[in-house]
């Protein structure tokens, strides 16, 4: 019984750094492609439009000028804190469970 909390707590903590991992990954690419928006300014307009998708890049470095606008900023605020508090959260409840075994 005890082996399946143990390995039901593994398998939480690595699902958590997993998710905090493809986040970071998700993060490179917006600010990849923020620099080549920079270079082609065309392309200004659809990184607008995915920035309202995923309102969280605007969180990585490079990405502060998409702070101009207050309802944007305001979304993202929200998206960017959710995904890490729920991050946190499974951290938390992870750690509270095997202490709660020993």
């Amino acid at each position: 019984m005890s082996f399946l909390f143990i390995f039901s707590s593994i398998f939480i903590l690595g699902t958590s750094l997993l998710l905090i991992l493809l986040l970071h990954f998700i993060l490179l690419f917006y600010t990849f492609l923020l620099f080549f928006c920079l270079f082609y300014p065309s392309s200004l307009l659809f990184l607008f439009y995915l920035s309202s998708l995923s309102a969280s890049c605007s969180y990585s470095p490079g990405f502060h000028f998409l702070m101009v606008s207050p309802p944007l900023s305001l979304i993202s605020t929200i998206a960017f804190s959710s995904t890490y508090l729920t991050i946190i959260l499974l951290i938390i409840l992870a750690s509270i469970h095997l202490v709660s075994i020993f």
